[in-house]
């Protein structure tokens, strides 16, 4: 290769001083060529393996790094979570160790206490003779029972034993009867929802049905509902707040073994001349079963005509002298004014449909 080159450039020489012709020099040329040629690709394999060889040892020390990486996290990982549940048992020791030294207070002071108390009454019995033993647990047992009758009484019975003033009555005017009506389920439907708050549906008719019997009745709302919730709907109801008379809310409920029950006789109103509209019997007094009328429950529903189709019957009532109660017992609790109306066939045309 040195030599062809060495040769070559003796050649050019020769042709520079016209010793050679130009036609003998292209076969020369071609031949050069070829062999730079060949040198160049030789040249282009030895730096492609040394780059190749360059690039492997790159990503073994990669690997390496990676894996010392690796290495060093997993033991910095297991040395904080050593140390974490270190932490843990010791604060599970230093815990269980203050609840014994508490519960051996609590022991000790109750013993202390039960000692005490024992020693006072033995200290007591040792002074006192039988007699005055006897009237003493008489008077402590008496003032048990009559502290825990108060507080089951505040609990179960109503804040007054009349709930409502006394109604003046005008002379040489007929008697006015009491309606006494309950709230959801009868007048209207409320249900509480995280996303509409409360949805107040009112009975279709309601507002017709309090303005018709305002001038028959006294109108009372008797609801076991908070009475916020009860002045609230009302307004709703009679704007003017000159329609319903009363507002009445748990505080005047009884309770019984639990269950609220609507008594009548903490209303102060003649009891033969008052009737209660509810959904449910199960929510009067026993004893009122009779003042009762009852009405389909009301869900919603706006095709509802049921306040409609009673008014008419309420009228009737308010304007007989005869007691409540022999309408009702007549008539019954459930669909009272359809009785009615089958039983009396020349008052049909009483029943007004909206």
């Amino acid at each position: 290769m040195i030599a062809s080159k060495i040769l070559i450039k003796n050649i050019y020489e020769f042709q520079k001083q016209n010793l050679i012709p130009t036609i003998l020099l292209y076969p020369i040329r071609y031949f050069s060529n070829l062999n730079a040629l060949s040198h160049f690709k030789n040249n282009n394999n030895i730096n492609r393996n040394m780059l190749l060889n360059h690039i492997s040892l790159f990503n073994s020390n990669k690997n390496i790094l990676s894996n010392s990486y690796s290495m060093k996290s997993s033991i910095k990982n297991n040395y904080f979570i050593s140390n974490k549940t270190s932490r843990v048992k010791n604060k599970n020791k230093k815990l269980r160790k203050k609840k014994a030294n508490r519960n051996e207070m609590n022991y000790y002071m109750n013993l202390l206490a039960f000692s005490g108390a024992s020693g006072f009454m033995i200290y007591t019995l040792y002074n006192y003779n039988k007699k005055e033993l006897n009237q003493i647990t008489r008077s402590t047992v008496e003032f048990i029972k009559y502290h825990y009758s108060n507080i089951k009484n505040f609990i179960n019975l109503p804040y007054n034993s009349f709930v409502l003033l006394d109604k003046l009555e005008l002379v040489n005017e007929p008697k006015e009867k009491t309606l006494v009506l309950n709230l959801n389920k009868t007048l209207v439907n409320y249900k509480y929802s995280l996303f509409d708050g409360f949805k107040i549906i009112q009975r279709p008719g309601l507002k017709h049905f309090i303005n018709e019997l305002s001038d028959y009745y006294e109108i009372v709302i008797l609801a076991n509902e908070d009475i916020s919730l009860i002045d609230y709907i009302s307004h709703l109801i009679d704007k003017n707040n000159n329609k319903i008379r009363y507002k009445l809310g748990t505080e005047c409920i009884k309770y019984i073994n639990g269950t609220p029950i609507k008594d009548l006789t903490y209303l102060n109103r003649d009891i033969d001349s008052t009737i209660i509209i509810d959904f449910d019997l199960n929510n009067i007094s026993k004893s009122h079963k009779n003042n009762t009328i009852i009405l389909p429950d009301f869900n919603g529903d706006g095709r509802d005509r049921e306040l409609f189709f009673i008014i008419p019957f309420l009228k009737i009532i308010s304007r007989k002298k005869n007691k409540v109660q022999d309408y009702i017992i007549k008539y019954g609790n459930y669909k009272t004014y359809e009785n009615y109306y089958k039983q009396n066939h020349n008052n049909q045309n009483i029943l007004i449909k909206p």
